[in-house]
């Protein structure tokens, strides 16, 4: 059971329950904004089972937020954000046999010793100071033409070259 107070989310049961807190989840899909092409979402279609070698516990995710925008080839302009995150699984404290893993994307791990947690799934959010714009422009034939007459040309010189030898 939970409730809502002063703008928190706030779980309410019995500490001695804790260890039955099944605190398995499924992230269908997570995005902030609009999407465009080449969007890459970490967190879609993640899986987290917390099994009877683990235990149940604390998973945090730290999620950074970068503002983008988005300028398609035809010039509409999508105002939106990616983001990255690091997750970190801490087990309840009476599970003294596990350490708790840090994880990001990049696959690095740090370990630490159990401590009292609260079990669930939580969010934190952060921005940041920068933004992302990313444009597509074509090169125009002309720039192609040129780069061939530039290889065509040198291809001759260097044939010259070989020949007077």
């Amino acid at each position: 059971e939970s409730v809502v107070r002063d703008g928190r989310f706030i779980h309410q049961f019995q500490p001695q329950d804790a260890p039955g807190f099944n605190t398995t989840h499924y992230i269908h899909e997570l995005s902030f904004g609009m999407p465009y092409p080449g969007l890459y979402n970490p967190l879609n279609k993640v899986v987290k089972v917390a099994d009877e070698e683990q235990g149940t516990g604390l998973y945090q995710y730290f999620i950074k937020l970068v503002p983008t925008i988005y300028e398609a080839p035809d010039g509409a302009r999508t105002n939106t954000n990616q983001y990255s995150y690091t997750e970190r699984f801490r087990p309840l404290a009476n599970q003294l046999t596990h350490t708790d893993h840090d994880h990001n994307k990049h696959g690095s791990h740090a370990t630490h010793q159990a401590t009292t947690v609260l079990p669930g799934v939580f969010w934190v959010y952060d921005m940041s100071a920068f933004m992302v714009e990313i444009s597509y422009t074509s090169v125009p034939f002309s720039h192609f033409f040129a780069r061939l007459c530039a290889i065509a040309g040198g291809v001759f010189t260097v044939m010259g070259i070989v020949d007077s030898l």
